[in-house]
């Protein structure tokens, strides 16, 4: 019986300890800064733009597809990579820590890609976006072969010397169910995906 009346009583008691004071209880007074403040912004992580539908006015190759490079016969998995050139420069320091941060942070976390949708990643100058123009198959994109697209367009598109700059270009990568998707690199903010 006792157990019972403590029970019952035991919101009393716990609202009783936790109240809020007074609000003319000089000891919560206190000063507050609403000073707007921006979060801060971190260049090293990707930042995910999600997965979109791919409208048919979007069903088309990546703009002014040209000249493809000698590096194409390296290729680990024999694909060429088209490289094309915008009024854009990509930066090659943004593409290589996007490549590096889809790679090395949870690679094998799968991200799922339905048919008719793509999904994007972006960091600083470089944006990625992968598409499943199927129109009946599903898949899932491991956020390591996404990497992987981004270093192999990039060690087949990028300018050699000092200028720290690459082309945009595309490749294939593949989901885990084997199905063939089209990665491309554009100019982030002023090319987009779609």
């Amino acid at each position: 019986m006792q157990l019972f009346f403590l029970i019952t009583l035991l919101p009393f008691f716990v609202n009783a300890a936790f109240a809020a004071p007074a609000e003319l209880d000089p000891t919560t007074i206190t000063t507050v800064s609403v000073a707007a403040t921006a979060p801060p912004v971190d260049t090293d992580t990707p930042l995910w733009l999600g997965v979109h539908l791919i409208n048919d006015a979007d069903r088309i190759d990546p703009p002014g597809i040209s000249k493809l490079t000698d590096n194409q016969a390296l290729s680990k998995r024999q694909l060429n990579p088209a490289c094309y050139t915008s009024s854009y420069n990509i930066n090659r320091a943004d593409l290589t820590k996007l490549s590096s941060s889809l790679q090395n942070n949870n690679p094998w976390q799968y991200v799922y890609l339905p048919h008719g949708y793509y999904v994007a990643w972006s960091l600083g100058t470089a944006i990625l976006c992968v598409y499943n123009r199927y129109l009946t198959e599903n898949t899932h994109l491991a956020r390591w072969e996404a990497g992987w697209a981004i270093a192999h367009i990039q060690n087949s598109c990028s300018w050699t010397g000092t200028s720290g700059v690459s082309k945009g270009g595309s490749t294939t990568c593949h989901g885990d169910s084997g199905l063939s998707l089209q990665a491309v690199i554009r100019k982030h903010p002023q090319e987009k995906c779609v």
